[in-house]
């Protein structure tokens, strides 16, 4: 994917907009959330643009929050079917590809119905749409215990997304694939953390995995990585045929090797800064140090193979809603816990699933962050600075 020549369909759109090519449909779809949102974007975001609905309706209420504005400058291409290709896929089509953006951005549930306008004939006021593809909010398991509470709040839409979104053009083809195949997970795994929590973990692990491999794909040399993660198949493979052989079988290797250090690694490199803190003494709180996160961070990694290859759940302490006696928690509290035939330990359930959401979005928009800040760096003619977290 090192040398993919496009990007996801947004991307290219924006990127086609940027060359001036003709806008050949305007269109409009509905973007649900529960959060709150405010303000709104009309400049900033190229072909896009996001304008509040200014829904009336309780806070936390499901509803169409945002519309959002789509200027297409791409045309609508087939599909070549002489061969399997996946290079660009990450399940969804342009509107799916920038909620999912937008939901990383705010860190909120943020999915798009279909599309309720479009501008593409003769009235210049468009031709409205039934919006048949409108999404329903899965539930919490209990009701106003909420696992995720900052995701139903209120957010400033345009101070969230503009600063990294307006960068996103900047990127190569296959960051663009990897963040958006990330933001996608990230977009999964909050909308269902409610309701099915064992599985968000899964899915925010496997968004920061995505955008990991990408950044070791492009820091190290694949020859480097598989001396360090296989010594005796890199001298077998260098006995054999040399450097040739070696580099060749290194690059199909590339994205297999040294998985959980690839994970802890880039999870503390970009790890961002504590999360929003009570001052209180009663709160269980995490301290926020790289030599405390790492193991806390090993151990989800744990529980996600065992889920993966042993059918074995993320811990169900770890999966609660962290308000306790009116604070909120990090980890679980107690000296152990017990459920469904099953115990655990309090050190065997170190932090708690909205902790390690605020890890998940805070790592991969940090990623981000420094792709533009080395794009900006290299444009100049000077070395990259260092990442800006």
């Amino acid at each position: 994917m090192a040398n993919l020549t496009q990007g996801p369909t947004g991307y290219e759109n924006w990127l086609a907009a940027l060359r001036g090519e003709n806008c050949a449909d305007i269109f409009e779809l509905q973007l649900y959330s529960d959060a709150w949102v405010t303000d709104e974007i009309v400049i900033g975001t190229g072909p896009y643009t996001f304008h509040n609905a200014v829904p009336v309706r309780p806070m936390g209420t499901f509803a169409h929050v945002i519309t959002l504005r789509v200027s297409a400058h791409v045309p609508r291409g087939t599909t070549d079917l002489s061969q399997t290709d996946t290079s660009r896929y990450h399940g969804g089509w342009l509107a799916d590809e920038i909620s999912a953006l937008a939901s990383l951005l705010i860190g909120i549930r943020l999915r798009a119905g279909g599309v309720s306008r479009d501008f593409h004939g003769d009235d210049p006021r468009g031709r409205p749409r039934a919006d048949t593809a409108a999404p329903t909010s899965p539930l919490p398991a209990r009701e106003n215990e909420w696992i995720i509470p900052r995701a139903r709040r209120m957010h400033n839409m345009r101070e969230a997304i503009v600063p990294l979104l307006s960068t996103y053009i900047h990127l190569t083809a296959a960051q663009a694939v990897a963040l958006v195949r990330a933001a996608r997970l990230y977009q999964d795994a909050i909308w269902v953390a409610e309701a099915q929590p064992e599985l968000a973990w899964l899915l925010f692990v496997s968004a920061i995995e995505v955008v990991a491999t990408q950044h070791q794909v492009e820091s190290n040399v694949p020859a480097d990585l598989l001396q360090a993660a296989y010594p005796d198949l890199y001298t077998t493979l260098a006995r054999a045929g040399g450097g040739t052989l070696v580099a060749e079988c290194a690059d199909h290797l590339a994205r297999l090797l040294r998985a959980t250090q690839r994970f802890l690694k880039f999870t503390l490199d970009f790890l961002p800064p504590e999360p929003p803190r009570p001052d209180k003494q009663q709160v269980d709180l995490i301290p926020w140090k790289p030599q405390t996160l790492r193991p806390i961070l090993s151990r989800i990694y744990e529980y996600r193979s065992r889920a993966l290859h042993d059918g074995i759940p993320f811990p169900k302490p770890m999966c609660d809603a962290p308000e306790f006696a009116g604070w909120y928690h990090e980890r679980p509290g107690g000296l152990a816990s017990g459920t469904n035939d099953a115990a655990w330990l309090r050190e065997d359930t170190p932090v708690l699933l909205h902790v390690f959401e605020h890890i998940c979005r805070g790592s991969i928009t940090g990623w981000w962050r420094s792709l533009t800040t080395r794009a900006c760096s290299e444009s100049l003619g000077n070395e990259p600075g260092p990442s800006a977290i």
